[in-house]
């Protein structure tokens, strides 16, 4: 009787799992490749934000500049800036004064009233509280225009306390108009401008050797 002897099967290989040293090395790129990507994204996201932010300010830039320009054409068609000058535009005396902005102009009538009606103009020194004139000797001047209602120049030139009582008489000019300056004696030697234009009749009253009376002649226009 024969011996049987058993046989063990050999264990079959399995050809189709990977190596453990490959699926780490899958599972590493695949991580790197993640991580590559947010970055892309955020540098991406970062220079877009700062191109946007760029555009933002240079949009708001160009409006600044377009407003500078054109307060600088306002300014230079006007003839002067609003900070370093002031200007009055007269109804009834049909002018418009312009000085420096160390003098005020305070209106103390410029049309209807009883009696003649008119545009009388105080000017003084400016201080800090507006519409309050500040008083020396020599201020304020007081300019005067009405109608002259068919009376002449000379008459009511010669009319003026001034002209009577004046030692001295001298000739200028306003805007291109021939005006007449009297000086009397007295108190604060007062003086005055006289001028006509249109029909209407202008007086300059001042004390003696008034500083702003320069400042008057320059930026007296009539409209």
């Amino acid at each position: 009787m024969e011996d049987l002897q058993t046989q063990t099967p050999e264990p079959t290989k399995n050809t189709m799992r990977p190596p453990k040293k490959a699926h780490g090395i899958a599972l590493n790129l695949a991580l790197c490749l993640v991580v590559v990507t947010a970055g892309v994204a955020g540098v991406y996201y970062w220079q877009h934000q700062k191109v946007n932010d760029l555009s933002k300010k240079n949009s708001s830039l160009v409006l600044q500049l377009a407003s500078a320009q054109k307060a600088s054409k306002s300014s230079q068609s006007s003839g002067g800036s609003a900070s370093n000058t002031i200007s009055y535009k007269a109804d009834v005396g049909k002018f418009t004064l312009t000085l420096p902005s160390k003098y005020a102009i305070v209106k103390t009538r410029d049309g209807g009233g009883e009696g003649r009606t008119q545009t009388s103009l105080e000017i003084g020194l400016a201080t800090d509280t507006q519409g309050v004139v500040s008083i020396t000797p020599e201020l304020p001047i007081n300019i005067f225009a009405y109608d002259m209602k068919g009376s002449t120049f000379r008459a009511l030139v010669d009319a003026q306390d001034t002209v009577k009582d004046s030692y001295d008489k001298s000739t200028l000019k306003i805007d291109g108009v021939d005006a007449e300056m009297y000086k009397a004696g007295g108190f604060a030697a007062p003086q005055a401008v006289y001028f006509t234009k249109n029909n209407i009749f202008y007086t300059i009253d001042m004390g003696d050797a008034d500083p702003v009376l320069d400042a008057i002649i320059a930026g007296f226009k009539f409209d």
